[in-house]
């Protein structure tokens, strides 16, 4: 009697002659289990030469996260009273704790009542007010005021709002914005621009004409029988918004630092500001490296200008910051040197800082050779070397000497442009007795 054979599932073997193997290699497939197809992509004709196409990825939204996992009782709860636990709690890792609550939560709404909240005390105190900080000019580096009273401010929750990755310059400034017009629309806001030029307001010209006679009787002529009539007023300057002041401050700081060389800058400059922010404020230390991105600058100078500088005792900022530097002047990104240097390293700036940009200043990445390092060095000298001393002098003489005698040897024209041009600067110039 013959036994009935039973195919059991899961047990067929792969066909593994010469001839089959070498088949399933002309496929040339990938190794796994092939991309299931599109369910709404139109039926392409297969060919021996064709290769199916790669499933898109799909996009996580918040309905997908839902339908995917098992939601706890708190990712249940509506929106509405998930937004209020959030505000009675503010704990910031409380988006973290789940994707769900995390896409509940991540409203502009939301965003910006979380800024009010924590930066609203620093806004009262510092905003539209007399008192500035972080002045710079030639009599003094100006330091940041540690005298503040903080009140209701927390240092920690503004450096953590900082660090999240929602909390980009746009929702930082709209939050201001609104903040303005709910508290602060009626306080008069005068800007303090990084160029002093657009910081002098005029004042009214003496008129050629007679004061008016302040007896109101005499107004009245008689004869005519006119009343003389008051001059209509001029209308209030319109208030700029956080975005249009930093917008046109950030404009000129460009234009100034796209200049290749000039004299001491602190007559044209400043780096005074409102203080915005509370003392124990940590900027983020992705701010203070490299890469330093358009948008990472924007967003740097708009932290400096409202007060916020690096601390040495409190946090590691000052040596990530002075890393942060040197990478910037090996790459020559004379914006990011600036700020940097703003930031709270106009201290470190000394003979051995110079002598290491002479020898390892970048062109900024944009093909300008010689003159990209020019301006690398002379932002250096202007920043913190207006004024060098004979030690000073001595050193800087040497190492130029040397860059040129090595230049000479190997006869590199390029290295010794680059040491007479900065011999020529409007910053060494008829300041050190080197000849090339």
């Amino acid at each position: 009697m013959e036994l009935t054979p039973i195919k059991i599932p899961g047990k067929y073997k792969r066909n593994k002659t010469k001839s089959a193997v070498a088949a399933r290699k002309a496929l040339n497939r990938k190794p796994g289990r092939p991309p299931k197809p599109l369910q709404n992509a139109p039926s392409i004709p297969t060919t021996q030469n064709s290769t199916q196409p790669l499933k898109d990825p799909k996009k996580r939204t918040l309905k997908t996260i839902k339908s995917k996992r098992k939601m706890s009782l708190l990712e249940k709860l509506p929106t509405e009273l998930l937004e209020r636990v959030f505000q009675f709690c503010l704990n910031l890792d409380l988006p973290k704790a789940s994707p769900v609550i995390a896409g509940k939560l991540s409203s502009s709404t939301v965003f910006n009542w979380t800024v009010m909240r924590i930066f609203g005390p620093s806004w009262e105190r510092g905003y539209a007010r007399e008192k500035v900080v972080g002045g710079k000019d030639h009599d003094g580096h100006g330091e940041r005021g540690e005298d503040v009273e903080e009140g209701e401010e927390n240092g920690e929750m503004q450096s953590a709002v900082l660090r999240c990755r929602w909390a980009s310059l746009e929702v930082l400034l709209r939050a201001k914005e609104v903040w303005i017009q709910k508290y602060a629309e009626d306080r008069p806001f005068k800007p303090l621009y990084f160029l002093k030029e657009k910081n002098i307001t005029s004042t009214p010209q003496p008129s050629d004409h007679p004061e008016p006679d302040p007896d109101p009787s005499n107004d009245i002529d008689n004869n005519s029988k006119t009343i003389d009539t008051l001059p209509p007023p001029q209308p209030p300057t319109p208030r700029l918004t956080p975005s249009e002041y930093h917008t046109a401050d950030f404009a000129a700081f460009q234009f100034f630092t796209s200049e290749p060389d000039g004299p001491w800058p602190w007559h044209t400059i400043t780096w005074s500001s409102y203080n915005e922010f509370s003392p124990t404020l940590e900027i983020p230390h992705s701010l203070l490296t490299s890469p330093f991105a358009p948008n990472t600058l924007a967003y740097l100078f708009h932290l400096l200008k409202s007060g916020a500088r690096i601390s040495w005792l409190s946090s590691t900022s000052g040596e990530v910051a002075l890393s942060g530097l040197q990478s910037a002047i090996t790459q020559g990104n004379v914006q990011a040197i600036h700020l940097l240097v703003w930031s709270g390293l106009i201290e470190r700036l000394d003979v051995e800082m110079l002598i290491w940009t002479l020898r390892n200043a970048g062109d900024g990445g944009q093909g300008e050779g010689v003159e990209g390092r020019v301006r690398t060095v002379n932002q250096i000298l202007r920043l913190g070397f207006m004024v060098l001393e004979g030690r000073e002098r001595g050193r800087v003489e040497a190492e130029l000497l040397d860059i040129r005698d090595e230049a000479l040897m190997v006869e590199d024209e390029e290295g010794l442009e680059f040491v007479r041009r900065v011999v020529e600067s409007e910053t060494l110039r008829e300041r050190v007795n080197v000849r090339v």
